[in-house]
C-alpha cells in the first residue's frame, strides 16, 4: 500500500524578517566584541573617577543584557520555532525588553555628551545641555508610550506582529522617538564640534589633536543619528517587516560605541586638558 504523500509546506520568504534579524544578530554580536574590547582597553590603563568608570561599567552590562536579547529573539524564531510558520508571527518578550534597554543606553550617552558639553564651555553654556535633557525625556515618553501599547496589545489581544504593526500610535510614537534622539545626536555633535573649536591653542600638536576630536565627533553624530532616521525611513513604509527593528538592534551598540571610543590615548590627552571629562 502506497504511503499518502505529504501536502507541500508553504514557501515563505524569510529574507525581509527573519533573514534580516539574523543579520542584524551576527553584526550586533561583532560591534558587542568592539564594546568588550573598549571596556577592557579602559579599565585596564585608566583610574579615572567613580562617575566615569560607572558610565563605562553601565554601558557594557547595559550592551551584555542587549546581545543576550538579541541572542534569544534569533533562538526563539529560528530554532524553537522552526518549521512552525504560526510561531514566527508571534512576538517574543524579549523583542519587547529590547526597547527599554536601547533607550536606557542613548539616555547615558547622551547625558554624557550634555555634561561634556557643559564642561567644555567652561559651564557656561547651560541651555543647549537643558535642551538635549528636555529633548531625551521628550524621548523616554516615547519609547514607554509605544511600549506600553504594545505590551497591552500583545497581553490583552493577541500577541501576534500585525496588530502592532496595524497600530498607529505605536508606530508614531516609536517614529517620535527615533526622530528626537536623532535631533539630540546633531545638537552634540554641533554643540561638542563649536566648543573644541574655540579651545584652540594656536599650538600645531594641540589644533592637529583637536581637529581629529572634531572629525571624531562628528562621525560618531553621524552614525549614529543616520542609524535612527534609517529605522525611520524603513518602518514608515514597511511597517510590516522586520528591517526595521533589525537596524534597531544595532542602534544600541552604535551608541555604545561611540561613548567608549572617546577613551582612546590621544583624544584623552586633548580631553583631559581642556575639561573635556566629568569630574
Amino acid at each position: 500500500m502506497d504511503t499518502p504523500s505529504l501536502p507541500p509546506a508553504p514557501q515563505l520568504d524569510l529574507r525581509d524578517t527573519f533573514g534580516a534579524l539574523l543579520i542584524a544578530v551576527v553584526i550586533s554580536s561583532c560591534l558587542y566584541g568592539v564594546t568588550c574590547l573598549q571596556a577592557w582597553y579602559y579599565f585596564r590603563n585608566y583610574s579615572d573617577r567613580l562617575l566615569l568608570r560607572g558610565v563605562v561599567l553601565a554601558i557594557l552590562i547595559l550592551e551584555t543584557i542587549h546581545v543576550m536579547l538579541a541572542f534569544h529573539i534569533a533562538y526563539h524564531y529560528l530554532v524553537l520555532n522552526f518549521g512552525n510558520p504560526a510561531g514566527l508571527l508571534k512576538i517574543s518578550w524579549t523583542a519587547i525588553v529590547t526597547v527599554p534597554v536601547t533607550t536606557a543606553t542613548t539616555t547615558i550617552v547622551h547625558l554624557f555628551y550634555a555634561a561634556r558639553i557643559y564642561r567644555l564651555s567652561h559651564k557656561r553654556d547651560w541651555w543647549t545641555p537643558t535642551i538635549i535633557c528636555m529633548l531625551k525625556i521628550a524621548q523616554i515618553g516615547g519609547a514607554l508610550e509605544a511600549l506600553s501599547t504594545g505590551l497591552t496589545i500583545r497581553i490583552a489581544h493577541t500577541p501576534f506582529f500585525e496588530p502592532i504593526a496595524n497600530n498607529k500610535q505605536v508606530m508614531m510614537m516609536g517614529i517620535a522617538a527615533l526622530s528626537v534622539g536623532a535631533i539630540e545626536d546633531v545638537i552634540c555633535t554641533f554643540a561638542l564640534s563649536y566648543y573644541l573649536h574655540k579651545s584652540r591653542s594656536g599650538i600645531h600638536h594641540t589644533d592637529t589633536l583637536i581637529n581629529r576630536l572634531i572629525i571624531h565627533s562628528v562621525n560618531n553624530g553621524a552614525l549614529t543619528s543616520l542609524a535612527s532616521i534609517s529605522v525611520v525611513s524603513v518602518m514608515i513604509p514597511r511597517p510590516k517587516n522586520l528591517v526595521y527593528f533589525a537596524i534597531f538592534t544595532i542602534v544600541c551598540n552604535l551608541y555604545a560605541n561611540s561613548l567608549l571610543s572617546t577613551q582612546v590615548p590621544q583624544y584623552r590627552h586633548i580631553t583631559l586638558t581642556h575639561g573635556f571629562f566629568l569630574d
